[in-house]
């Protein structure tokens, strides 16, 4: 690093060495400061993104879905919604976390066919509003054939979702599949959220205040 002195001849002399110090640190200083607020905005504007993500995930094996629901019963903040088609999914570990979300103020409303389930549920979750669902289809049709049935449908904050659906194997446990979707707009909560306001019109409708 040189000075110039402008002239005819011009003259050249050594910047000193503590003055070339500070020279270089502060040109670099300077971009070294655009490259973090640079990633910052990077970073702010992913946030952004992820904060109200439109996605559809599967998930296969009883462990995964129960898993998967009991993550979404612990994140939720207001609502809880729970359709029971079949008692597979209600661990003790899930019965804990909705009792839980209960003791914190979320709104808790379970809704099952049978009565045993039903019974099973208040035993479990006394905090919990639970009633029997209209959702008549969650068994599937009656016929000499066994098919495909709803295992669970699980809403939570009104922007997740999990449903699950259980068909049967010759002989074994059922086969255990699940669809997670997530985002206030995504199709497939919207429909969620319109299904299961027909099994909760005299209770509470999630549709209600779309």
């Amino acid at each position: 690093m040189v000075e110039i002195q402008q002239g005819n001849p011009q003259y050249f002399r050594a910047v000193g060495v503590n003055e070339a110090v500070v020279v270089l640190a502060n040109r670099y200083s300077s971009r070294i400061d655009e490259l973090d607020q640079a990633l910052h905005d990077v970073e702010s504007r992913q946030e952004s993104t992820e904060q109200s993500p439109h996605e559809v995930w599967s998930l296969t094996g009883a462990a995964s879905i129960v898993a998967r629901a009991q993550e979404m019963v612990n994140a939720a903040n207001e609502e809880v919604f729970l359709i029971v088609g079949s008692q597979s999914v209600l661990t003790d570990d899930l019965y804990e976390s909705l009792e839980e979300a209960a003791a914190t103020g979320t709104d808790v409303l379970v809704g099952a066919l049978q009565s045993e389930t039903r019974d099973a549920i208040r035993d479990h979750v006394p905090s919990a509003e639970v009633f029997e669902t209209g959702l008549g289809w969650l068994e599937g049709p009656v016929t000499g054939v066994e098919e495909a049935s709803i295992g669970v449908l699980l809403m939570v904050d009104r922007t997740e979702l999990l449903v699950s659906s259980r068909t049967p194997t010759d002989g074994g446990e059922p086969t255990e599949r699940a669809i997670h979707g997530t985002g206030f707009s995504n199709g497939l909560v919207v429909i969620a959220r319109r299904l299961l306001s027909y099994g909760l019109q005299d209770i509470q409708d999630p549709a209600r205040e779309e």
